[in-house]
């Protein structure tokens, strides 16, 4: 936290902070008064904004892969064939259960291809998993699911 008395003027405070995103963002308060009181309270106001954006930034507006997964499988069940969509369908589900149901934004390249390389199937398989599930994580990205495309660019 950064304070500036600015004598006359009162106190200016102001705090950086990253988003999910990894951008950083300067979050301030500013009050007229310049006593030791005002300097309290502006710093009491700043650590508020600081933990209501945080608080944002954590929401439970994210989604698990499942609930992805489902909109891309109804999506796809109106634009593709019976069997492709079942086969994406399947290795999704089959991804799912290895890497586990998380948030589709906390996802890494490294820890997908860890967890999917501890599996001790054949290279050709893992293979066709990457390729399909890379076609979801973009689609994901395309959609505004997942808010990085870095995840499919590096896996």
């Amino acid at each position: 936290m950064w304070i500036h008395d600015k004598g006359i003027d009162g106190i200016y405070c102001e705090e950086r902070v990253t988003d999910a995103q990894g951008r950083q963002h300067i979050l301030s308060v500013k009050i007229a008064d310049a006593s030791r009181r005002a300097k309290r309270e502006a710093q009491e106001a700043l650590r508020e904004k600081v933990e209501a954006y945080q608080a944002e930034q954590t929401a439970p507006d994210r989604m698990s892969l499942s609930a992805v997964a489902d909109v891309y499988n109804k999506e796809q069940k109106a634009t593709l064939r019976p069997s492709t969509c079942q086969r994406n369908s399947c290795t999704l589900r089959t991804i799912i259960g290895i890497v586990g149901d998380v948030d589709i934004n906390s996802l890494t390249a490294g820890t997908i291809r860890e967890k999917l390389l501890g599996t001790g199937k054949a290279a050709g398989t893992i293979n066709q998993y990457i390729k399909r599930f890379k076609g979801f994580l973009r689609w994901a990205y395309q959609n505004d699911y997942l808010v990085s495309s870095d995840v499919y660019e590096k896996l």
